[in-house]
């Protein structure tokens, strides 16, 4: 959790994009029922149907069973039948998570928990609070913008568990990163203890698939459970940015200096290089050498399993795929990868956003038109691109359904089969 007085979930989208050559995303639906085409061994195929109709003001995913839906400004919670289990009295609300979620009565007031019949469990006496994790949440009091600790984690009694934090993210695998001083970052657990430091002012972050991240340094590296260093990055060149582990690999970007000929330079002075090419190949200004991004993923002995070409850029894998967009003509592909490195959904020119697979079905955004819909992992269309998606939300299919707006109305599809 950082400090802010923002405590409903805002959705931040994934740098994918994604596709299938077969079926259009503008193709019109009849019926409101899409069908997929069928796969070489004529396995059924799934469809979806609109469950919920779209009459609200904004909805969130379905969790623990049930969806927080606006209307009429406030929010409130429906079951998967559509109808209200818990009344919309509520300014601000969080998804459901083990069983409570945040709710505010005042926009910028103070928030508590309720639990899934909407008794309040926990008063709103806090500035800031986070969904609940292995049993502890993340809570705030005051907003003096991180100039004094102010964030704690509580029971689901809505007992104060440890001490004040600057800030402090969920707990996973046992432990939580927080930042216990102003350049001072340790893993905890779920009493307080302190169990692993970053050391100095390096900086962490939590762990996942046994494996946490400590960077700001010139020796960037993975450690496991004990503290222990498993993977350095010192040598992976130019490196910016790494992902946790996912799926057994990790997504490091980075880049390195190539010497560019002099058919490429005279392309780029004239305009001929093609556009999409553009982004990945920077001068440096030294010795006629070009800067082009490098984007792969390392296993858990740091080898480098896949690189993509140097024109790509990926994502993490989830369910065994990663979406992967390729600048190397114009219009850009997107499509998605295995963990070999081989394209299971060629690059289509027709998408051009996506999010990860979940449950099976990833969404994608048209080129077209910015709509959205869901393809299954043969690349089918399960979904027609119809739907509306506000920017900063994250979309995907959770406990079978996925919250949508049609004509700036939400409602919620459900896919089936």
């Amino acid at each position: 959790m950082r400090k802010s007085k923002r405590v409903w979930i805002s959705f931040l989208l994934t740098t994918a994009l994604l596709v299938s050559m077969l079926t259009s995303c503008a193709q019109p639906i009849d019926n409101g029922t899409a069908q997929r085409p069928t796969v070489e061994n004529n396995t059924p195929l799934a469809t979806y149907i609109e469950a919920i109709p779209f009459i609200y003001d904004e909805a969130l995913d379905f969790s623990d069973g049930l969806a927080a839906v606006c209307l009429n400004g406030k929010w409130g919670y429906i079951d998967k039948t559509g109808a209200e289990v818990i009344s919309p009295i509520y300014a601000v609300a969080q998804p459901f998570s083990e069983g409570l979620a945040v709710v505010g009565l005042e926009a910028d007031g103070l928030v508590g928990y309720i639990d899934k019949t909407g008794v309040e469990v926990i008063p709103p006496t806090f500035n800031g609070a986070n969904p609940f994790s292995e049993g502890l949440a993340a809570v705030q009091i005051g907003d003096d913008k991180g100039l004094e600790p102010e964030i704690f984690f509580i029971d689901k009694t809505g007992a104060t568990i440890t001490p004040l934090y600057y800030s402090a993210d969920d707990f996973n695998e046992g432990m939580a990163m927080v930042q216990d001083g102003m350049s001072h970052y340790v893993w905890i657990d779920h009493s307080g203890t302190v169990l692993l430091e970053a050391g100095g002012t390096n900086r962490g972050t939590s762990f996942s698939e046994g494996m946490a991240m400590i960077y700001h340094t010139s020796n960037e590296r993975f450690i496991d459970t004990t503290g222990s260093e498993v993977i350095s990055l010192e040598n992976y060149p130019g490196v910016n940015d790494v992902q946790p582990f996912s799926d057994g690999l990790a997504l490091v970007r980075g880049h390195r200096d190539v010497e560019i000929t002099k058919e490429e330079s005279d392309a780029a002075a004239d305009g001929s290089a093609p556009p999409m090419a553009e982004p990945k190949a920077e001068p440096t200004g030294e010795n006629g050498m070009t800067r082009e991004s490098v984007d792969g993923y390392i296993d858990k002995t740091g080898e480098l399993v896949i690189e993509l070409p140097d024109v790509s850029s990926g994502s993490s894998f989830s369910e065994g795929l990663a979406a992967v967009t390729t600048f190397s003509g114009n219009p850009r592909g997107c499509g998605f990868i295995d963990k070999t490195g081989t394209f299971v959904i060629e690059p289509n020119p027709s998408w051009q956003w996506t999010f990860d697979f979940n449950e099976g079905y990833a969404a994608v955004q048209s080129a077209d038109d910015d709509l959205w819909g869901f393809i299954d992992k043969w690349g089918n269309q399960v979904v027609p691109c119809i739907y509306e998606l506000p920017e900063y939300y994250t979309l995907k299919i959770s406990e079978g359904m996925a919250a949508l707006s049609l004509n700036d109305k939400w409602g919620f599809i459900q896919i089936s089969g």
